[in-house]
């Protein structure tokens, strides 16, 4: 029983990597959004979204 308690807790620790690995994207996602924001022309951002 020990031996599958073990088995599951190292799958935790590798979804919780993959997690982690998952929220750096977003948060690389997020950076390139804002990177591309800010070259983009405020009135054409009015056109689009009002």
């Amino acid at each position: 029983m020990a031996d599958i308690g073990v088995g599951l807790a190292d799958i935790g620790v590798g979804l919780a990597d993959i997690g982690v690995g998952l929220a750096d994207i977003g948060v690389g996602l997020a950076d390139i959004g804002v990177g591309l924001a800010d070259k983009v022309p405020a009135w054409l951002i009015k056109c689009w979204f009002g």
